[in-house]
């Protein structure tokens, strides 16, 4: 039988190897077997965002301390979106505007159109979130991609 340090070791072993394939610091709870997710959580290697997801933390964090979350905003957004919505999703209006502008700061509330959208907000950490609102995205358009999100193109907004 394996010690509790050995079990760790394989639980960072299977995220290190997550993160080396797939150069990602955001976990989807699939993605990990459940006795992994369980040590890497109880020794603070990942935090819980929302049911099922998790992001890549550093075991020394305080509690409160915001850091791992913000470096890690923009690609949970792409791929939590993408993973609900598919490539039915973009940035609101406003949001575009930023990013066309070069303003990588994080929202308290970001707010997302889909087709597929239910009109609900979804808690994030530190007092984020996501706000889907059903509401046709722009077709047949070029989509340009800042931090791997998709957004209006300048010209449409």
């Amino acid at each position: 039988m394996a010690t509790p340090n050995e079990k760790l070791a394989e639980a960072l072993a299977e995220l290190r190897k997550l993160q080396k394939e797939n150069d990602i610091a955001i976990i989807k709870a699939s993605e990990l077997k459940a006795p992994h997710k369980k040590l890497l959580k109880a020794n603070g290697f990942v935090r819980d965002v929302i049911k099922g997801w998790y992001i890549s933390c550093r075991p020394d964090e305080r509690a409160g301390d915001t850091t791992s979350w913000y470096m890690s905003f923009w690609d949970f957004i792409s791929r939590y979106l993408n993973e609900r919505f598919g490539d039915k999703w973009c940035l609101s209006p406003d949001q575009s505007l930023l990013l066309h502008g070069g303003s990588r700061v994080i929202p308290k509330q970001l707010l997302v159109r889909s087709p597929l959208a239910n009109n609900n907000v979804v808690q994030l950490l530190h007092g984020t979130s996501i706000f889907d609102l059903r509401l046709d995205i722009p077709a047949k358009l070029p989509w340009s991609t800042v931090t791997d999100c998709s957004f209006i193109p300048l010209k449409q907004v």
